[in-house]
């Protein structure tokens, strides 16, 4: 999905209707449609960094060599780690590491990382993939939320931040519908 879209929606529920104007090229722009826009992208990312570390968490996993019983986390990735979900070995789960603030304590050998990210900054012509488990709309409502919460309307923006909740509850809960057993007479 196109952050552009996610900030028209946004911007549509929010009324700001000279922002969507200049993105689509139908007006001039002035230094309070910029501030807005500005805000907006702010919005955007904070949105984007809640829901991936805490609805749909960017999973990735890397082979690395250890040679010298440490593993630098630039040496997994260039990302800001979230967490480290697991570490394999010949695909089995082992425990015998230890986690620090700049290196992971283990053993030397061949192993599999598991973890997650923090997502990179998006800008307004960046594509967002969360696999179609969310669309637009929803990631339009926090951002929205987002929006409101850094412009000072704590009140609507918790009303917006619910209405997203709401939606990402029936998202997550989602369940097959259940058959019961035919009724009797008595």
């Amino acid at each position: 999905m196109l952050v552009e879209n996610i900030v028209v929606n946004a911007c549509k529920f929010l009324s700001l209707n000279n922002v969507i104007n200049y993105l689509n090229n139908e007006a001039e722009s002035d230094d309070d449609t910029l501030e807005k826009i500005n805000n907006i992208m702010v919005a955007c990312n904070l949105a984007n960094s809640n829901i991936a570390t805490n609805y749909f968490p960017i999973k990735l996993s890397k082979k690395i060599n250890v040679y010298n019983n440490k593993i630098n986390y630039n040496e997994i990735t260039t990302s800001s780690i979230l967490r480290i979900d697991c570490i394999r070995r010949s695909g089995v789960k082992i425990s015998g590491y230890k986690i620090l603030s700049d290196c992971i304590e283990i053993t030397n050998g061949e192993y599999t990382i598991e973890y997650s990210i923090f997502p990179d900054e998006i800008t307004i012509e960046s594509e967002i993939n969360y696999y179609h488990k969310i669309d637009e709309n929803i990631f339009a409502l926090l951002v929205v939320a987002e929006y409101l919460f850094i412009s000072g309307f704590v009140d609507e923006g918790k009303t917006w931040k619910d209405k997203f909740d709401v939606s990402m509850k029936s998202i997550l809960n989602y369940k097959k519908s259940v058959s019961m057993p035919k009724r009797r007479w008595l």
